[in-house]
């Protein structure tokens, strides 16, 4: 019996992967042996240095598409996701990203690149980037 699923990309690889919380047993971790950086992860911060705005909007524009991601505090019993916002980008090199944020501004990111994770603070758009991890195949 599973008490909590959590979604989350353990290995920092731009993948997710998924953690179980086992009733009366150890918890279990299910390693993504996928692809891999096929995505672009974004950490949100909000102007009062609160991380992970709940509410706050990411809308990516990816090869033509628009995707929406949002910002969700809690998760299941025993459990919390991931607060990066994980956007999938199938064969395609990198995303148009906009936050709204949850006071109402909006903040266009510009161009960010595959296998990227961008740390966003309100109102000073990307303050750090840094590689996600790549796995040999």
């Amino acid at each position: 019996v599973v008490r909590g699923l959590a979604s989350c990309d353990y290995d920092n690889d731009g993948d997710l992967d998924v953690a179980l919380a086992v009733n009366g047993g150890r918890a279990r971790l299910w390693e993504n042996g996928g692809g891999g950086g096929g995505a672009v992860e974004l950490r949100l911060i909000g102007a009062s240095g609160e991380l992970s705005p709940v509410g706050a909007r990411v809308e990516a524009e990816v090869g033509g598409r628009k995707l929406v991601r949002e910002q969700r505090g809690g998760g299941s019993y025993q459990s919390a996701p991931d607060q990066r916002i994980h956007v999938g980008l199938g064969a395609e090199g990198s995303a148009r990203i906009e936050v709204r944020w949850p006071s109402g501004k909006r903040e266009g990111l510009g161009e960010v690149r595959r296998g990227e994770l961008v740390e966003v603070r309100e109102g000073k758009g990307i303050v750090r980037r840094e590689a996600l991890l790549k796995r040999e195949r």
